[in-house]
């Protein structure tokens, strides 16, 4: 059995139905292009999936983060998510807020000018400015906070890392994983698919932070 194409026909009656409409529309959410794609399924893959092997490669595409937003929905945690998520937990504890917000990073501490050269600030710089820009990728970020000139010079450095790093998203239709198998995403940062199958004590891992976009996700004993 060829470990991508292997035949879907039997796992059919547990997969989503998506169509190529739902399928665009989710992918331009990473402004991806669907018709410049092969979408196939892997089928009981127990391999380490990484960028470096052409097999897999050839099913990865360049992110190109413009936007906090962009960073926030592709690796962290969308604002709306994390606005409803604090508003939540403020309740939850009886009005006192768990997390403050950006008030808590000491902005007083960042880089004042809008442009900076990370390895040439002082060691308390650069810890305000890893703070700051974690509170900014997983927390609630208001309009009036990101426009700080400090704070949008994190968002600069941020972006700028980013592009850098030139991150790469995993695109295929189904991930079948078998009972005994063990798929490792290595330096994955997104993975988009329609279904994510997992039979018995079939296993998922990742080596670095990957996010998992999709449509369905399901396991079945057997």
């Amino acid at each position: 059995m060829d470990i991508i194409h292997g035949d879907i026909e039997p796992h059919r009656r547990y997969l989503a139905n998506v169509s190529e409409e739902m399928r665009a529309r989710r992918l331009d959410k990473y402004r991806l292009k669907a018709d410049s794609m092969q979408f196939v399924p892997f089928i009981c893959v127990s391999d380490l999936i990484n960028h470096k092997s052409a097999k897999w490669r050839r099913f990865m595409h360049p992110l190109d983060p413009i936007s906090l937003d962009d960073l926030k929905n592709w690796f962290g945690v969308p604002n709306e998510a994390a606005r409803l998520l604090r508003h939540r937990t403020v309740a939850l504890n009886d009005g006192a807020p768990l997390w403050g917000g950006l008030t808590q990073v000491h902005v007083g501490k960042l880089p004042a000018q809008p442009g900076f050269d990370f390895s040439c600030l002082a060691s308390e710089q650069r810890a305000a400015v890893l703070q700051m820009s974690k509170r900014l990728l997983y927390g609630y970020v208001a309009p009036d906070d990101a426009e700080q000139p400090a704070v949008a010079g994190v968002i600069r450095y941020m972006l700028e890392l980013a592009r850098q790093l030139k991150p790469l998203a995993l695109v295929l239709s189904d991930l079948v994983v078998c009972p005994d198998d063990h798929v490792i995403f290595e330096s994955v940062p997104l993975v988009v698919a329609d279904n994510i199958l997992i039979y018995g004590e079939g296993r998922i891992s990742t080596r670095g932070n990957t996010r998992i976009d999709a449509m369905q996700i399901r396991h079945v004993d057997v």
